[in-house]
């Protein structure tokens, strides 16, 4: 069976909150100057967090881990951007680093 691109979109921002909060306010254009990396923002959204929200963000992150495992790198950049984003993945794997920077 084969995935159309834009099945990437059906990711539901209200699906993931905290994912959604962390696009749009850590993911943006000084993301560079501000944090270095996405994974440092990562950490820098994690240490605004209590521990609840901490558990939450985890939880989204292993879902869209799971949902995400098989998508090629553009549909993985169009489901962040779907979230509220502006950083591209420049691979699956810093994507999949991102996400597990939430396991922190």
């Amino acid at each position: 069976m084969t995935r159309g691109f834009s099945e990437s979109h059906k990711i539901d921002p209200s699906d993931f909150p905290h994912l959604a909060e962390f696009t749009r306010g850590y993911l943006h254009q000084d993301l560079a100057v501000e944090h270095g990396s996405a994974s440092e923002a990562a950490k820098a959204y994690l240490r605004d967090l209590d521990f609840p929200r901490r558990k939450q963000v985890a939880k989204e992150a292993s879902r869209l881990r799971q949902i995400a495992q098989d998508w090629t790198v553009e549909e993985l950049n169009a489901a962040l951007a779907h979230l509220g984003g502006y950083w591209l993945a420049p691979s699956r794997a810093e994507f999949f680093q991102l996400m597990e920077a939430f396991q922190g």
